[in-house]
């Protein structure tokens, strides 16, 4: 980071501080890595640009984050709110899978995923990319970059044979209740979605040897 380009968002973040809100990583003990659990809530997204002095790895809030969370996009800045600091501690306490591996650079921007649906402007296709703002990952974007089959979700146990939703790759399927926890389902349109931060920790549980790859880079 350049001197002008830290000096200005150092400041600016001072003024921010006078106000009482706090940076994130000050928030979180002065640890980036701790970011997960704000991911795994949907919280934070994978942002789709990388820029020269980007910082968080690139996520920044979601509409729901931003109940909790200023995100300053000019100074690569985001504090938590004066005024939701113990709600946005409470929230972090209810993390869906605190034991789950979350590495930061392993998450598709949602703008990676826009080809996943044939469709780009029909409704569902908007319907698709609303989810993936709030930090889901289209199921079919998950089988493909991880070279799955319909029947790895099944095999794992996450997927059961059912009439839900079909499969990326024309399986019929429904989510176990154990599914749920990594998967969601949009019953509308029959999207089958992986949470948000739960990608790897799906790819985990289908595939543990070569998930063990990534839970094992820094």
């Amino acid at each position: 980071m350049s001197a002008a380009v830290f000096e200005a968002r150092w400041n600016h973040l001072n003024g921010l501080r006078k106000q009482g809100h706090e940076e994130l990583t000050d928030f979180l003990g002065g640890n980036e890595e701790k970011l997960g659990p704000a991911v795994r809530l949907g919280l934070l997204r994978k942002r789709p640009t990388v820029t020269e002095f980007q910082r968080y790895y690139g996520y920044v809030p979601t509409e729901k984050g931003a109940e909790y969370l200023l995100y300053v996009p000019e100074h690569e800045l985001i504090v938590v709110r004066q005024e939701q600091k113990d709600r946005f501690k409470r929230a972090l306490a209810r993390d869906p899978m605190p034991e789950a591996p979350w590495k930061p650079g392993f998450a598709r921007p949602e703008d990676s995923q826009n080809g996943a649906d044939p469709s780009p402007v029909s409704d569902r296709a908007l319907e698709l990319k609303q989810w993936l703002l709030c930090g889901y990952m289209d199921i079919k974007e998950f089988v493909v970059r991880h070279e799955l089959h319909d029947s790895h979700l099944v095999d794992s146990g996450v997927c059961e044979d059912g009439e839900a939703a079909v499969g990326p790759n024309g399986r019929m399927l429904s989510l176990s209740s154990d599914g749920k926890r990594y998967l969601h389902l949009e019953k509308k349109w029959g999207m089958l979605l992986v949470r948000p931060g739960m990608e790897l920790p799906l790819f985990q549980r289908i595939d543990p040897e070569r998930a063990a790859y990534f839970c094992g880079l820094p």
